[in-house]
């Protein structure tokens, strides 16, 4: 799974922000990680080949 949005680079390398959230799985198996708290935060993408063995309702950190 993609590790979070890139929030800065430090000393040249990606530092990432972990997300935690709800995954909502599609019919083509693909999932979105819907963020806990903040209203209005962007669902993730993730594309079916990273989901791991994420299911539908599960709770994860990306």
């Amino acid at each position: 799974m993609k590790r979070g949005n890139k929030s800065e680079k430090s000393r040249g390398k990606k530092v990432f922000q972990q997300v935690t959230g709800r995954v909502q799985m599609t019919r083509e198996g693909f999932i979105f990680v819907i963020p806990d708290g903040e209203e209005g935060q962007d669902d993730i993408f993730v594309k079916a080949s990273r989901t791991r063995h994420a299911l539908n309702g599960d709770h994860v950190r990306v």
